[in-house]
């Protein structure tokens, strides 16, 4: 967990509170793994005729895909760290569940990115071999969250 030119933002206007910062690296730390925009699906209609071998493509159109981001969340006690933990996955009040749509940015380096997502699944994930290395320096009140966020297929702003 060290600092780098990252930010990952979510905006919370249904829940009339301003944009949160995820990759704050006080309370949130975005894992090193943590990010993934998913990519591109095609939707594809095709025909077929009695008497043509295979099938042809009349036409498609990009399908929503599903962006993956890895957040560790750390605290000074367990009241904290469940508050924080809340105010991203709690479904009343948090930014990535609670919301009908929001708007997901990333920027990387160069890299700048803005999707339109809609409400995310999750889990508390503790698999995965960076645990033996993070745990014993952020301290006992850490959780490492694994986010699965549905997208609009092009950002709102920025390049696909």
């Amino acid at each position: 967990m060290t600092t780098s030119a990252k930010t990952i933002t979510v905006t919370r206007t249904e829940l009339a509170l301003g944009t949160l910062d995820v990759s704050d690296e006080a309370t949130y730390f975005i894992l090193f793994d943590g990010f993934s925009a998913g990519g591109g699906r095609w939707e594809r209609n095709m025909v077929s005729g009695p008497y043509t071998d295979g099938e042809y493509e009349v036409g498609k159109r990009l399908r929503n895909t599903e962006a993956e981001l890895g957040i560790a969340v750390k605290a000074t006690t367990q009241t904290a760290l469940d508050t924080a933990i809340a105010a991203l996955v709690d479904p009343d009040t948090g930014a990535f569940t609670a919301q009908y749509s929001y708007t997901l940015t990333v920027a990387i380096a160069s890299y700048s990115r803005t999707w339109r997502c809609y409400a995310a699944d999750w889990a508390i994930d503790w698999k995965g071999n960076w645990i033996d290395g993070i745990v014993p320096a952020v301290g006992p009140f850490y959780a490492p969250l694994a986010l699965a966020i549905p997208t609009r297929p092009i950002p709102v702003a920025g390049a696909v």
